[in-house]
């Protein structure tokens, strides 16, 4: 007899994945939407799951391996679309899944061994959150496409945020990110905080503002930082990005030690793509012991290639206060920054992906 799983059962959800096996799209779309299911058992599941106020859409409780493919998760009311139960270190694949959200997190996991999030097209949420990882642990999110991350009561509103993730071996890749003036509000697009061994690359961020145009915000395209007393950030890597084109801030190390930044490029125009002066607008790059911390050190940028304006029109390629010697080891992109320049930077993009024969999204 088949195992219920609230509401669906282990039968109903093989036979969708029987169906994936032979279809060319997803067999969610076929799919009635269905109430919020809650997973006890390993396995693959496909569905299209519906909650409409604060309980996830998916629960995830169990320890055993969970593969969520070709579905649909959403959740409009701003409640969590996916998520692990803490009481157990979760193993999970969310891989061609198309998600809908509000203000809550897409995916959110607290205590976990092994995640795995590629091939996902992410309209709004909160974006992703993981925190503390077990020893030996991994996280894989490649190849998403996340358009206009929301900022919540609680959540500040990102791509992903690592969170005393300091054992596992992380890797942020070919994702492309973009934010529309009015129609988001992320914090830092991608945030270390407090974590260890991550290495992001090859990523394309566009847009990063507030909701309307003032004066200040602490967005950031890519961010490594730490907040009071352990654990450390450390052994962080930002390369390869083709990041932050028309964003308040572009990549800040501002605290640890031993993290890097090279071989990434940023550009902005200081202007909303009305034309008028992104407020807001600040910095390009920066390495900054912004909370002077004592175990700040060797926090290195080199090889990046930047262009960037302010909010009163100057440019404001870079600032190293606790770097010095990095100024002539990164390159300023020579004459006006206009939104011509802006848009080839997603020509460069799409050429990269063209290249590697790389696509993005569900």
């Amino acid at each position: 007899m088949p195992r219920p799983v609230a509401g669906l059962t282990v039968a109903f959800i093989l036979a969708c994945s029987v169906a994936l096996s032979g279809a060319s799209g997803s067999p969610a779309r076929e799919l009635a939407p269905r109430g919020p299911v809650t997973i006890t058992a390993g396995g693959t599941y496909t569905g299209n799951w519906v909650s409409t106020d604060s309980t996830p859409a998916v629960r995830i409780a169990t320890a055993e391996p969970v593969a969520i493919v070709n579905s649909i998760v959403t959740n409009l009311a701003g409640g969590t679309l996916i998520e692990s139960t803490h009481t157990v270190p979760t193993n999970v694949t969310l891989d061609r899944v198309s998600a809908f959200g509000g203000t809550g997190r897409f995916y959110e996991a607290d205590n976990f061994q092994s995640i795995t999030i590629r091939r996902c097209t992410i309209d709004k949420t909160s974006g992703i959150h993981l925190a503390h990882g077990d020893a030996n642990s991994s996280v894989r999110i490649r190849r998403n496409r996340q358009r206009n991350i929301q900022r919540g009561s609680v959540n500040p509103g990102n791509f992903v945020q690592l969170a005393e993730v300091q054992e596992s071996a992380v890797d942020i890749s070919w994702n492309e990110i973009v934010n529309v003036f009015g129609k988001s509000e992320p914090e830092d697009v991608i945030s270390i905080y407090k974590s260890a061994h991550a290495r992001v690359h090859d990523n394309y961020i566009q847009g990063g503002y507030p909701m309307t145009n003032v004066s200040q915000s602490s967005a950031n395209g890519i961010t490594v930082e730490v907040g009071e007393g352990d654990p450390p950030t450390s052994y962080d890597n930002a390369i390869w990005n083709n990041t932050v084109v028309d964003h308040v801030g572009g990549i800040g190390l501002l605290g640890g030690y031993d993290n890097s930044a090279y071989d990434n490029r940023i550009v902005q125009d200081g202007k909303l793509p009305s034309g008028s002066r992104l407020l807001a607008a600040n910095l390009g790059l920066a390495v900054w012991n912004i909370g002077k911390f004592s175990d700040f050190s060797n926090n290195k940028m080199w090889g990046n290639v930047v262009g960037y304006v302010n909010g009163a029109g100057r440019r404001n390629d870079m600032w190293f206060p606790d770097a010095p010697n990095d100024y002539r080891l990164n390159k300023r992109i020579r004459g006006k920054i206009t939104r011509a320049v802006e848009q080839g930077e997603f020509k460069v993009w799409r050429a990269k992906l063209a290249k590697g024969h790389i696509t993005v999204g569900a």
